[in-house]
């Protein structure tokens, strides 16, 4: 009942709206200012002549009519403004069925066929039926998806907060198809359910801030949603960090990304002079001209976040970020093999043994008295690749087979050992990296931090979706 009675309800005051509301309200101002009510009352009272014996008390117009005019002013203000209100909302639902309607009736991205035998039917009346072709998504089609469940994310604002909430949403839209399209196969996800219901997540998150920036990581959250697959534990971190997005302060997100490309990032390239310059880039596309945070606040922020744990043990329990840096890239450090000594020609006789180039290994930027292998760390040998030149002239990159990986590992491990040694080449490699101004601003800021702490792996990904969105060099690493 009382559901019939709220249906009746809206159905009068969407008649009340759909009316020339103002006309109405003239002639109901225009019959209370004639006291039309007074005869009205009269024909309900057992009092004989009750309309004359009133109005010679009270005289025709008196504080009941301003009364009854009053009332009927607030109720004219209150209809207006929810015509506005339907108004809004109507322009909303068209804009969004008009894309819709273009792509049932034939878009790029849709064929409609009668009596197609490869494609599912939609019966859309009694003798209609509608068979749909899909060839995939196209950004058209994106976008109009986009529109469709902006409109369902829409229904939790009220109408006085819809053209903002529009307006931002409609930015992160720009931004999200763009970065769709650069993914492979990006457009793909905007067709699965999942993503979909993740998609008004982000668009919910998006109408709560007006920063550009929180846009474009929503927009990298999501590509990286899309590369994910099935991996349930990636799509629970993703779905936590779109909803946290617009509660994290700059700094807090300032200190969250340096870690995370602190303690996770690093070069490719064998050359060390290369590799240590892709580190001072990295940090100074982050970092920039701000100022990294200050205090506890800034880890406490993060903590109440569930983007960081304090007090754990791990990579990033304080140790010095130059000793960070060498252990992620001890090829680079370690002094590798005398030239001219025993050890010197023994791998030379195990690369051509396994038909692997010379030039693999390269003269040590530390002391030309040296060689090492050509890589930043150990633990690159089982991804190496390197170039073989075929018949005709042509060279492509391989990767190298089980027999090759064993080779280079059995290399690595003849470099020299002698401490004083080691201890030299270590000391060479940090006078090298105190020539970058930015691993020199994030060493220094590390060393501030007293309170340890280790990401969770919610702040990884958010970590790495800032420096993405900062440089777009950075990889999407696996959390």
């Amino acid at each position: 009942m009382k559901g019939i009675l709220q249906k009746i309800w809206g159905m009068v005051l969407l008649v009340f709206s759909k009316w020339k509301i103002l006309s109405a309200y003239v002639v109901f101002s225009t019959l209370v200012l004639s006291g039309w009510y007074i005869d009205v009352m009269g024909l309900f009272s057992s009092q004989e002549n009750y309309a004359g014996t009133f109005r010679a008390q009270h005289g025709d117009i008196g504080i009941y009519d301003v009364l009854a005019f009053f009332i009927g002013t607030v109720f004219y203000i209150l209809l207006m403004l929810y015509d506005y209100m339907r108004m809004k909302l109507d322009k909303l639902q068209l804009e969004g069925g008009n894309i819709r309607n273009a792509a049932l009736i034939g878009d790029s991205s849709q064929s409609v066929s009668q009596n197609s035998q490869n494609s599912p039917a939609l019966t859309n009346s009694p003798g209609a039926t509608f068979n749909y072709n899909i060839n995939g998504v196209t950004e058209e089609r994106c976008r109009a998806i986009f529109d469709e469940k902006m409109l369902i994310a829409m229904r939790d604002f009220s109408f006085e907060s819809i053209d903002k909430a529009e307006k931002r949403t409609s930015e992160f839209r720009t931004k999200l198809i763009t970065r769709m399209g650069a993914e492979e196969n990006g457009y793909e996800a905007f067709a699965d359910p999942s993503f979909q219901f993740l998609l008004m997540d982000a668009q919910r998150a998006a109408a709560t801030t007006d920063k550009e920036s929180d846009y474009q990581i929503l927009s990298e959250l999501l590509a990286r949603r899309s590369k994910v697959g099935d991996d349930r534990r990636s799509k629970i971190h993703v779905k936590k960090a779109i909803e946290i997005i617009p509660y994290i302060p700059d700094d807090a997100l300032l200190g969250l990304t340096i870690t995370f490309a602190l303690s996770k990032l690093m070069p490719v390239t064998g050359n060390i002079h290369d590799g240590i310059e892709v580190f001072d880039n990295i940090y100074g596309s982050i970092v920039g001209e701000q100022q990294l945070p200050t205090g506890n606040l800034w880890i406490e922020s993060l903590e109440t976040c569930g983007l960081v744990k304090t007090g754990l043990s791990g990579i990033t329990t304080m140790l010095p970020a130059k000793e960070l840096l060498s252990r992620k890239v001890m090829g680079y450090v370690l002094p590798g093999i005398k030239k001219g000594s025993k050890a010197h020609k023994e791998a030379f006789d195990l690369l051509n043994n396994v038909k692997l180039p010379q030039d693999i290994l390269v003269t040590h930027e530390f002391n030309e008295e040296y060689v090492r292998l050509n890589i930043p760390s150990k633990q690159q040998i089982d991804e190496m690749l390197w170039e073989s030149e075929l018949q005709n002239g042509i060279r492509v990159k391989v990767y190298i087979n089980e027999a090759q990986k064993k080779t280079l590992h059995e290399i690595y491990g003849m470099y020299e050992q002698t401490a004083e040694i080691k201890k030299d080449f270590e000391n060479r490699f940090e006078l090298e990296l105190n020539k970058y101004k930015y691993i020199k601003i994030v060493s220094d800021w590390w060393s501030t931090i007293k309170t340890p702490f280790e990401p969770t792996a919610t702040g990884r990904i958010i970590g790495n979706a800032n420096a993405n969105k900062s440089n777009p060099q950075v990889p999407m690493l696996e959390i």
